[in-house]
C-alpha cells in the first residue's frame, strides 16, 4: 500500500473540512441476496447525527487500542487503567445516560501512520464499552498529523444525510450478527453494487445501524468493518474478512433505534477518499 506523503492535510480532517474532489453519485438501496427483506421499515440509511453541546474535553497523552490478552497481561492491565482513567475524568456519573456523542482525535507523528497501523474503529471499541454503549448514539474518530490526542463527549443532535460528495449503500443485514454469514451478507452487497476498490490513499467512513434498544450496538462495529474489503482492498484475498481499514482516516459511527425491526439490522454504509 502507498502511504501518505507531506501532500496530505490530514488535519482538515479534525475541524470537518473537506478536500475538493468530484462528486459521486450516490447508489441504490440493495440487501444482500441471503437474507429476507423484512417488512417493518423500508431500507434507508439510518439517522445520522453529529457532536452538539461538548460536555467534557479531555486531553489524552497517548490512546490505546483494544487488547485481547488476557487480564493478568501487562497489556491488558495497561488498557484498563488508562479506560479507567479517562472514566475518572469524564465524571461519567454526571453525564446523560443517553443521547450522547463519543469523539477521539487520535495524533500521529509520521505521515506513514496515517494509513498503516491505528485503526480508528480499535480506538473507538474499548473507550464505547468501558464507559457504557447505551449512552452514545453517535461515536467518531479521526487521525491528525502533528497534533495532540483529545477526547471529547457531549451532546449529539441530528446530522443531514450525506451530501453528493459521498458514495452511500444501505443494507438490510438481517439477524444473526455474531456470525459469519452476516458479515458475508454485507460483504456480498457491496460485491453487487459494482463499486471498485477504492484507489490507494486516505479515506473517509461512514457507518450507520437502524436496530432495537437490546443490541449492544458497539458490537456490530468489527463485523461491519471486517466485510468493506470490495471497497477498501483485501490485503490477503484468503482472508477477505482482513481488509486494509488501516487506511481510514476519518471514522464516523451513527445508532438510529427502533422496536419495528426485532433482531435484524439495516446498515448504511457511506464512503469517499480523502
Amino acid at each position: 500500500m502507498d502511504t501518505v506523503g507531506s501532500g496530505l492535510r490530514a488535519c482538515r480532517v479534525c475541524v470537518g473540512g473537506t478536500s475538493q474532489r468530484s462528486a459521486m453519485t450516490p447508489r441504490s438501496m440493495r440487501k444482500p441476496s441471503s437474507v429476507e427483506q423484512t417488512a417493518e421499515l423500508p431500507i434507508s440509511y439510518p439517522i445520522r447525527w453529529k457532536p452538539g453541546h461538548v460536555i467534557r474535553e479531555i486531553a489524552v497523552t497517548k490512546p490505546l487500542l483494544a487488547s485481547w490478552d488476557a487480564s493478568h497481561l501487562p497489556s491488558q492491565q495497561r488498557l484498563q487503567s488508562y479506560l479507567a482513567g479517562l472514566a475518572d475524568e469524564a465524571d461519567l456519573d454526571s453525564l446523560p445516560p443517553d443521547g450522547l456523542f463519543l469523539e477521539l482525535v487520535v495524533g500521529v507523528e509520521r505521515s506513514e501512520h496515517l494509513e498503516r497501523g491505528h485503526d480508528l474503529e480499535n480506538y473507538l471499541t474499548p473507550l464505547a464499552a468501558h464507559f457504557g454503549p447505551n449512552r452514545f448514539v453517535h461515536a467518531r474518530a479521526v487521525k491528525c498529523l502533528h497534533t495532540g490526542s483529545m477526547l471529547r463527549i457531549g451532546a449529539a443532535i441530528i446530522a443531514d444525510e450525506l451530501d453528493s460528495s459521498w458514495q452511500r449503500l444501505a443494507v438490510d443485514a438481517g439477524t444473526g450478527t455474531s456470525q459469519k454469514r452476516w458479515k458475508e451478507g454485507i460483504r456480498d452487497a457491496l460485491l453487487a453494487s459494482g463499486e471498485r476498490t477504492l484507489p490507494p490513499g486516505p479515506i473517509a467512513v461512514d457507518l450507520a445501524w437502524r436496530c432495537g434498544a437490546h443490541r449492544n450496538w458497539v458490537n456490530l462495529w468489527k463485523p461491519t468493518g471486517d466485510a468493506m474489503g470490495p471497497l477498501l482492498g483485501e490485503p490477503q484475498p484468503s482472508n477477505p474478512f482482513n481488509p486494509a481499514d488501516d487506511r481510514i482516516v476519518e471514522l464516523t459511527l451513527h445508532r438510529e433505534l427502533t422496536e419495528n425491526l426485532g433482531h435484524y439490522v439495516h446498515v448504511g454504509i457511506g464512503w469517499q477518499s480523502r
